[in-house]
Parts: structure tokens; sequence; C-alpha cells
């Protein structure tokens, strides 16, 4: 299930707060919305839809880390592998014909 364009914005907002150097007030509750979405089910997709619309260097970063973590628990179908392989594929040659 992709994620709706609000609760991408919503889980970018959580995982800006989470990285930020400063002491936010609300960056226990942002860690700990950025650990319980890596443990959802259908994390890697909203991982990629995430990294291919931001522009947010550290974003960019969570949503590898994230899918790393998810390849790693064996939490992808193999269908789903290649989907997430076809989609990172396709962000990669999209910036390099940018160039």
């Amino acid at each position: 299930m992709a994620a709706t364009p609000q609760q991408l914005k919503q889980l970018e907002a959580a995982i800006q707060c989470a990285l930020a150097p400063n002491a936010d007030p609300r960056k226990p509750r942002a860690l700990q919305l950025c650990q319980q979405f890596r443990d959802t089910p259908h994390a890697w997709r909203s991982c990629v839809q995430l990294f291919a619309s931001t522009s947010n260097e550290a974003v960019r970063f969570f949503t590898l880390q994230t899918l790393q973590y998810v390849l790693k628990r064996n939490a992808v179908s193999p269908e789903n592998r290649a989907t997430l392989r076809d989609a990172l594929l396709r962000w990669v040659k999209a910036q390099a014909t940018k160039q």
C-alpha cells in the first residue's frame, strides 16, 4: 500500500526532527515514530516514494538505511525486491540524465 502525500510529508517531518542536531522537545516522539515506521510491513514502499520525492539529504539517508534494514530482515518478498530495485534504478537514471 502506497503512502499518501500527506503521510509522506508527516514522515519526512518526523525524520528531519529525529535527525536534527538541536534539542527539540519533539525529538523523542519523532525518533519513536521513525522506529515504528521501520517495522511496518510496507515501509520499503514509503521509503522509495520519499527517497524519490525529497531533496533533503538526511531524509534520503534515512530512507536508504531503512531499506537496508528491511532487506536484511528479509521483510521484502522477492517480487517486491524486484520492484524496489527497478524504482531505485529509475531514480538513478533520472539523476544521470539531469546532468
